[in-house]
């Protein structure tokens, strides 16, 4: 991460060494900074960090652990203080970046853990500490450049929240899908940003299907078919052509309903329905699937 791209917040872990410390609060460059430390690191804060700064964060504060070794110790002081203190702070999901470096492993593994929801950014300095360095806190910062230094949690874990929204699309939770895959759109790095927020815009395309808004669906379903087209190119997983084939199956019978012009459309008696069987085989709201049942048959 270059030191020209603005870091919100960042959720540091400090021992007695803070070499590390200074050097990717310098690199950063922070606006908020949350340090997670034993109570008795605290003077480490204070009286060789801040004064090692030529710029101090806007706000700082601070999370501690009473056994910096345990990850269940750990996890407990941060889940009980980190969410609050970024809510306060009015840091986002995907603004807080999450520094290891200096941590034990039962503090990274917490870190990571609890930080999940609200980081896109985990940052490890390769080979620290360095074993014979004159300037350790400049061959830190170098190597911080290296892609190694970063990485982003969210990349492994798009698969598995992919199937979590796909499972909401099939079951008819348009809107949990559509808001699934925005997160994924806003967390993941890369290419596949404009994959997932063509995904959203199909989904949100079903979902107005749904309520029977024949037209704006269309709208919506050719703009996303469009878009996943195009968003394809730059990858995707196995089975994007499949998936759009079926997908211009439905619009071709949207655009049959919305285009033709005659008072009684037959289309739209077959897809009531259908909207009332799936109604009826999930269970929900079966006095509205009975009432567009009816309607079907008239």
């Amino acid at each position: 991460m270059s030191a020209h791209i603005p870091t919100k917040a960042l959720l540091l872990a400090i021992q007695a060494d803070p070499t590390s410390a200074i050097a990717i609060v310098r690199h950063l460059n922070p606006d908020m900074v949350c340090f997670f430390l034993h109570e008795s690191h605290k003077d480490v804060v204070e009286s060789q960090i801040h004064p090692a700064l030529s710029r101090m964060p806007q706000r700082w504060d601070w999370i501690f652990t009473p056994s910096p070794e345990s990850f269940s110790a750990c996890q407990k002081a941060l889940a009980q203080g980190l969410g609050s203190l970024l809510t306060t702070w009015n840091v986002l999901p995907g603004e807080l970046v999450i520094d290891i470096t200096g941590a034990t492993v039962g503090m990274a593994s917490a870190m990571v853990l609890t930080g999940f929801p609200f980081s896109t950014k985990v940052l490890l300095v390769p080979g620290y500490p360095p074993p014979s360095a004159d300037h350790p806190a400049e061959e830190i910062t170098k190597r911080l450049s290296q892609a190694e230094a970063s990485v982003n949690p969210w990349d492994e874990e798009a698969p598995r929240l992919r199937q979590e929204a796909c499972s909401h699309f099939n079951h008819g939770s348009y809107d949990a899908a559509v808001k699934a895959f925005h997160t994924l759109e806003h967390r993941i790095s890369g290419g596949l940003k404009p994959f997932y927020r063509a995904l959203a815009d199909v989904a949100q395309a079903y979902g107005l299907w749904d309520q029977l808004l024949y037209r704006v669906a269309w709208e919506k379903l050719k703009s996303g078919i469009k878009a996943l087209e195009l968003a394809s190119v730059w990858g995707g997983p196995p089975g994007m052509d499949r998936l759009i084939h079926a997908l211009k199956g439905n619009l071709a019978f949207l655009e049959r309903i919305v285009l033709d012009s005659k008072d009684i459309k037959p289309a739209v008696s077959f897809d009531l329905l259908a909207w009332a069987k799936r109604r009826g085989d999930r269970g929900r709201d079966l006095e509205a699937a009975t009432h567009v049942l009816l309607r079907a048959l008239e």
